[in-house]
């Protein structure tokens, strides 16, 4: 060979040995066989090898249609054309010495290869789809597999046998992270609490007639009915906790319980969970949908997760209620703070102002993104001459949602000032109530959003993409420190 091949001309190559006809090289390509059996024994090659795609390339031509699987997304319609034997995967099997993660989506036909999972696994993820062979592979896997130490299985509720999958799931004495869409027995959730190493645990509550008690130390539920019913479950198995070491704690929601429901489980985590372990804390909704009234957080309830002082991630992408005062409560309770994502009920002007940044710039010096909507239609003033506004370094990313914003370049002036290093902006655009459409309308909305730069080296300079009605400012430079020293035109 007389040159170094990239590894994406690899797998091609190998390809084309076996079928010719589904690669057109030109003449000063093509390689002989004795070539590319060296080829294949090179080192360099383990890393083209470490997908299943790419082992699946190794075929012989006669078991598969390549050309079918390159049209397919690479498994979702691959069949074979006979049943695999051990030899097919001489050559896969010998690269899968370096492989670390498996993740086939494949066919009934395709639960007959086993050799293709690497002695070396510790990672799988995986669609199980019905059929018979369902439990052969399951059992192979955790016969030959032992070393699996993150299992991530997707499989409707009625495809896979409670039981079978119990059993698969505790074969593992390794296993630290584990995310199911379909129920396991108690028993298995019990043996699993009981693993020295296991940390995560996700699963979907929607079919699950059972929440043991027991302390892992990361609990993620999601698929929780609307009804509020599961949500008092979830509360109900958090109150069988003493002091859990729980350091993430995860719930998705499919429509809105009540605002009693939610502030039932945040006063639960604040008593039966240590308040020094938890970091991260998510309640989310699959859908952004604007909710009943009734179901907006309006009280207090929230606050007990100001008793966990070592926050340094939260989403609460909810519609709550919030204003300055609440903003400035999270920011002093939360000074570990590295993410903060909230959601503001999207029928209501925003209670929260621009002053609110003061509190993050003054009190999370590690926060580096942002998300909230701001009643940004006034900008506050910074005093220039008194003592000092707070100059915040690592914030990076600002998402203002639709904040309604009337004087863009004050608002961009206010906001460099505060995080001087800041290197993305996200503002939607503000749609007034009654909902104006006119082309015209929105053009000028995108003007006033657009700022440009007038000459100043060290200005800002911000680039507009307009999308599905939102506005993206995006690759900021260094900014000024003085707002007077930023010269702005639109």
């Amino acid at each position: 060979m007389h040159r170094a091949l990239e590894i994406p001309e690899i797998p091609p190559m190998i390809v084309s040995h076996f079928n010719p006809d589904n690669y057109e090289l030109g003449s000063e390509e093509n390689i002989d066989s004795p070539t590319l059996a060296a080829l294949a024994r090179c080192r360099v090659f383990h890393e083209a090898a470490k997908t299943l795609v790419n082992l699946i390339r190794c075929l012989p031509e006669d078991i598969s249609n390549i050309k079918d699987l390159e049209e397919s997304d690479f498994g979702e319609c691959f069949v074979f054309h006979r049943a695999p034997i051990a030899s097919d995967w001489a050559r896969a099997d010998y690269y899968t010495a370096t492989h670390r993660t498996g993740k086939p989506t494949f066919t009934d036909a395709l639960l007959d290869i086993d050799l293709v999972l690497g002695p070396r696994l510790s990672h799988l993820s995986m669609i199980l789809l019905s059929g018979k062979l369902v439990e052969q592979f399951l059992a192979t896997i955790s016969h030959t597999r032992p070393s699996l130490t993150s299992i991530q299985l997707q499989a409707n509720i009625d495809s896979v046998d409670v039981v079978i999958l119990s059993r698969f799931v505790c074969a593992f004495p390794t296993l630290a992270s584990l995310h199911l869409t379909s129920a396991i027995d108690a028993d298995a959730i019990l043996r699993l609490g009981k693993l020295g190493g296991f940390k995560s645990f996700t699963f979907d509550m929607r079919d699950a007639s059972f929440l043991p008690a027991g302390d892992l130390s990361t609990f993620a539920f999601t698929g929780l009915s609307g009804d509020g019913t599961s949500l008092d479950r979830v509360t109900s198995l958090v109150q069988s906790w003493d002091r859990s070491p729980l350091t993430s704690f995860k719930i998705e929601l499919e429509s809105s319980p009540s605002a009693t429901s939610l502030e039932a489980l945040f006063r639960a985590l604040s008593e039966h969970c240590s308040r020094d372990a938890l970091h991260t804390i998510e309640i989310t909704l699959s859908s952004i949908r604007i909710l009943e009234t009734q179901s907006l957080v309006s009280s207090r309830g929230w606050t007990y997760l100001l008793l966990f002082p070592n926050l340094s991630s939260v989403q609460l992408l909810y519609p709550y209620r919030f204003d300055n005062e609440d903003m400035h409560a999270m920011a002093t309770a939360w000074p570990k703070l590295e993410t903060l994502e909230l959601t503001s009920p999207r029928q209501n002007d925003p209670s929260i102002t621009l002053r609110a940044l003061l509190s993050f710039a003054s009190h999370c010096p590690k926060l580096e993104s942002l998300q909230i909507c701001l009643d940004a239609r006034s900008v506050p003033s910074l005093a220039l001459d008194d003592d000092p506004y707070p100059l915040h370094p690592t914030l990076r990313r600002l998402f203002m949602e639709e904040s309604p914003i009337t004087h863009a370049k004050a608002v961009a002036a206010f906001i460099s000032c505060l995080f001087p290093n800041i290197s993305f902006v996200h503002s939607s655009d503000p749609v007034a109530p009654g909902g104006n459409d006119d082309d015209a309308d929105f053009a000028a909305q995108c003007r006033r959003l657009e700022l440009l730069n007038n000459g100043v080296d060290y200005g800002v300079q911000f680039h507009r993409q307009v999308s599905f009605r939102t506005c993206f400012w995006v690759d900021i430079v260094i900014l000024p420190i003085l707002s007077s020293s930023l010269l702005l035109k639109f």
